[in-house]
C-alpha cells in the first residue's frame, strides 16, 4: 500500500504573487488499485493576461483517475482532466476490462477537447470533443488485437498502473490469478 502526497508552488518575486501551484494525492496497491486526485493553478501570463476571446488565461485544473477491481475478473477505469476555469473536461475516459487465465477483453471510451462552437449564431457555445473507442482482445501468451491500443493513454494518465495488455516482457500478461 502506497499513499503519496505532493505539492509545489512558484512565487513570482517581481510581481509578488503566486505564479502556479499544485497539490495532489495518489494511492497505489499492487498494479490494479490506483486512485489519484490533483489540483493545479496556473496564473495568467503578465504579457498577455487574456486569451484570444478576452478571457483571463489563469487556469484551475483538476485531475482525477482510477483503476479499480469490481470483482476478481472485472476492472473499471476512469479519468478526467477538468478545466475548472473554463468549465469543461480537457480529456476524459471510462472503461471496463475482463481478465481470465487465458484471455482478456477491454473497452474504453475517450473524449479529448477540440474547442467550442457557436450554437446557431447565438451567444451560447458548446464544447466539441474527439471521441475514440478502444476495443482490445488479448490471448495471453500470444498477443492482442484491437482497433486502438489504450496502453500509452492508461500508463501516462494513471501513474503506477501496469497494463496487463502490455507486451513489455510478459507477452501481454503481467498478473497472476
Amino acid at each position: 500500500v502506497l499513499w503519496s502526497i505532493t505539492s509545489q508552488a512558484a512565487w513570482d518575486t517581481t510581481l509578488g504573487q503566486l505564479n502556479n501551484a499544485q497539490i495532489g494525492a495518489q494511492y497505489h496497491f499492487l498494479q490494479n488499485h490506483v486512485l489519484l486526485l490533483n489540483y493545479q493553478f496556473t496564473h495568467g501570463n503578465v504579457d498577455s493576461p487574456f486569451d484570444e476571446n478576452g478571457f483571463d488565461n489563469s487556469a484551475s485544473l483538476l485531475t482525477a483517475g482510477l483503476v479499480w477491481p469490481l470483482t476478481l475478473r472485472w476492472h473499471v477505469f476512469g479519468y478526467t482532466y477538468y478545466d475548472l476555469t473554463q468549465k469543461h473536461a480537457q480529456s476524459q475516459y471510462a472503461g471496463l476490462s475482463y481478465n481470465t487465465c487465458c484471455w482478456a477483453l477491454r473497452f474504453i471510451v475517450s473524449d479529448d477537447y477540440n474547442g467550442t462552437t457557436n450554437i446557431n449564431g447565438s451567444q451560447n457555445f458548446q464544447s466539441e470533443y474527439n471521441t475514440t473507442y478502444f476495443f482490445e482482445f488479448l490471448l495471453k501468451g500470444l498477443g492482442s488485437v484491437g482497433n486502438n491500443s489504450a496502453e500509452e493513454m492508461l500508463t501516462n494518465t494513471l501513474p503506477g498502473y501496469q497494463d496487463s495488455f502490455s507486451n513489455h516482457g510478459h507477452y501481454g500478461y503481467s498478473q497472476t490469478i
